[in-house]
């Protein structure tokens, strides 16, 4: 079974760039491209979902806390800015996020998180 992920929010250069870099990482892989919905979730059904967030603000965090309520199973990585208050990115991982990048990112951060995203799917 092919590893499913889908990435939503931010730019569409943005999300373009972290596309990339995830088929560069993992080989066996699908990416989804698509603004996040009940829809997309249920047509998709994604092991992993990379959602940016680019305001600090509790609808972000009511998205991820719904999408962890409805799917246990998916894992949420948050794309978050650089300088997001350290309280934010408490509230993001406790709304249900498994972890968080910080943009820009820098591509080894980002292997290692895909690396063991994957070791988790593949036991």
């Amino acid at each position: 079974m092919k590893l499913q992920i889908l990435i939503t929010g931010g730019t569409k250069i943005s999300r373009l760039v972290l596309k990339s870099i995830i088929k560069s990482v993992i080989s066996d892989v699908e990416v989804f491209d698509l603004d996040i919905s009940e829809y997309a979730l249920k047509k998709f059904n994604p092991h992993i979902i990379f959602y940016y967030l680019d305001s600090f603000n509790n609808s972000n965090l009511d998205v991820i806390y719904k999408i962890r309520s409805n799917e246990p199973y998916v894992k949420i990585i948050a794309v978050i800015p650089h300088n997001a208050p350290r309280e934010y990115v408490k509230h993001v991982l406790n709304a249900g996020a498994v972890g968080y990048v910080t943009k820009p990112f820098r591509i080894r951060d980002l292997q290692a998180i895909l690396n063991s995203l994957l070791r988790r799917f593949q036991e």
